[in-house]
């Protein structure tokens, strides 16, 4: 993963003017960042987003000052950021040191563009605009071919007429996805010109930001809440499933190399659940996963990260140190815990009364309880029909309120503990733990 330059600011744009020759100085990715990129804002703002956890924060600098922005592009070919930049009514090529290029083109519409990714298969970045004077255009951005800069219409928006906000291209079969308004997902044939439904996700808005991974999900953002959906696009009938909370906005358009996972090997910035994956633990599997963010939200003395669950971050340190059981836990009646908290914040926690493997919404035991920095003590009822024997809970600490047992989320922690459920009138209690002792 590469963090783009925190505080570099824009030292000049360099326009050429004449379309066979283009100044361009601006310093390109030095690999293929596994973070997305957002532009948000009338005055156009770069950020950076994990889409496992949906943690985001402003990349460009304060005076970048870059006016409107959307059609936001990655190019694997040669690692920059590209644009449909409204201030020079023509694409613009964004570096890793926020430098900002317009680039000439011939045969451009007098029109911008909002919707646009660059193709993965070829020096290629396809617009789409709907409309009969518009539609989906193709510009080259291989110097060695003869239409090299030349906006080549592929087809009219009334012949393609889809309702989409953004588009972006498959790792790996050259066909670009987008979701519409209504929730329809599109495969679209960008040498062609044509697109054919898939499915109905199952979510409607304004999709104004998708990306793709390596491993072939696509991921899509929802303007008005920032919800982040993933789509399995290998399924005969790809749904969305709710993945992480992101970040809401009436003016968007993001970005992302498509040949990335989208945790961090190397680096990784999250936090995840250590119960058996049944439960939803794994990235595959949409486990439970905390963003550190800032470093200040945290369950316990620290909290650690790891590229994925069971991962091995090579610390020696268990990390799971925020829960104490005063009490043992027995079906049908009260139990109390002792959560330690970094800082206020909010607490949801689930018990597998049943034991069958999966955190059901009628086991969440904790709702939404706010916490303080240091002990709490919280009670909460143990279901009457509870199994006895050994089960698991998992207790999530976020500044988001509402949570459910699996998904990302920008900050806080999750601690997933194995525990025993008692009869009823029999039970083990433990304190401050069942490994730890007070003197």
């Amino acid at each position: 993963m590469i963090n783009l330059a925190r505080k570099t600011a824009v030292k000049g744009i360099l326009f050429a003017i004449g379309m066979g020759s283009v100044s361009l100085h601006a310093q390109p990715f030095t690999e293929c960042p596994t973070e997305a990129f957002l532009i948000q804002d009338k005055l156009a703002n770069l950020y950076g987003v994990q889409l496992a956890t949906g943690f985001y924060e402003k990349t460009s600098p304060a005076d970048w000052n870059q006016q409107k922005m959307n059609a936001l592009a990655f190019s694997i070919h040669d690692r920059y950021l590209y644009a449909f930049n409204y201030y020079y009514g023509t694409i613009v090529r964004i570096g890793a040191d926020f430098q900002v290029e317009p680039i000439p083109l011939s045969n451009l519409p007098n029109k911008g563009f909002y919707v646009g990714d660059i193709s993965v298969l070829e020096k290629a970045y396809y617009l789409y605009r709907p409309g009969g004077s518009f539609g989906l255009f193709r510009v080259s951005l291989d110097a060695s071919s003869a239409d090299y800069l030349q906006m080549v219409n592929i087809v009219s928006g009334t012949t393609l007429n889809l309702a989409i906000y953004d588009l972006a291209f498959h790792p790996d079969n050259g066909f670009a996805y987008a979701v519409d308004r209504w929730g329809n997902l599109w495969k679209i044939d960008v040498q062609a010109g044509t697109s054919v439904k898939l499915s109905n996700v199952g979510e409607s808005g304004t999709f104004g930001a998708v990306y793709f991974d390596v491993t072939g999900n696509l991921y899509i953002s929802r303007n008005n809440d920032g919800n982040i959906f993933r789509i399995n696009t290998n399924w005969d009938y790809p749904v969305a499933e709710f993945f992480a909370y992101g970040p809401s906005s009436s003016n968007n358009d993001g970005a992302r190399c498509a040949l990335a996972p989208i945790v961090s090997q190397d680096s990784p910035t999250t936090d995840f659940g250590d119960a058996p994956d049944s439960y939803g633990s794994s990235i595959n599997n949409n486990g439970a996963r905390h963003d550190v963010g800032d470093g200040t939200l945290f369950l316990g003395e620290n909290v650690l990260t790891e590229p994925n669950a069971y991962a091995d971050n090579g610390s020696g340190v268990d990390d799971n140190d925020g829960i104490q059981f005063v009490t043992g836990v027995e079906a049908g009646k009260t139990a109390i815990v002792d959560i330690t908290s970094s800082a206020e914040g909010f607490v949801n926690a689930w018990v597998d009364a049943d034991k069958d493997g999966e955190f059901d919404a009628d086991e969440q035991v904790i709702i939404s309880e706010a916490v303080n920095a240091g002990s709490n003590i919280v009670a909460y009822d143990v279901p009457t029909w509870s199994e006895t024997g050994s089960t698991w809970a998992r207790f999530r600490l976020s500044s988001e309120e509402s949570l459910s047992p699996i998904g990302g989320v920008s900050d806080g922690e999750v601690e997933d503990y194995q525990i025993d459920i008692a009869e009823q009138n029999v039970t083990a209690m433990h304190y401050p733990s069942s490994d730890t002792w007070a003197t």
